[in-house]
């Protein structure tokens, strides 16, 4: 297995304005790199599997997640990306993640 932390450096937002509850984040490093995409369906549709592919991944989630990955991306920084990779190039586990902040640090 292979794990790989990037630091998500920018992100472009996409509402995908003919498909109803379809949306999409493509994030990139610093070097303009691009890590891949986090994609967003309609809750009640059918799970379309996660991938790696060609250096990036392509991650799958429910439209009621779409917030808190908005959030996290516009609100918080640095912000990570890891994932692990099996010897077959199948995602296994991906996260999305800050760095150690000090507790009591947010705001009121």
């Amino acid at each position: 297995m292979i794990h790989i932390t990037k630091k998500i450096a920018g992100y472009y937002w996409s509402l995908y304005l003919l498909n109803d509850h379809a949306a999409g984040v493509t994030v990139y490093a610093d070097n303009n790199e691009n890590l891949g995409y986090i994609r967003f369906g309609a809750d009640n549709a059918v799970p379309i599997p996660n991938q790696y592919m060609d250096n990036r991944f392509t991650i799958n989630l429910k439209w009621s997640n779409m917030s808190h990955v908005i959030d996290l991306l516009r609100n918080e920084g640095p912000v990570y990306i890891h994932i692990t990779i099996d010897d077959n190039n199948k995602l296994n586990y991906a996260e999305i993640s800050t760095q150690l902040e000090p507790a009591g640090d947010g705001e009121l």
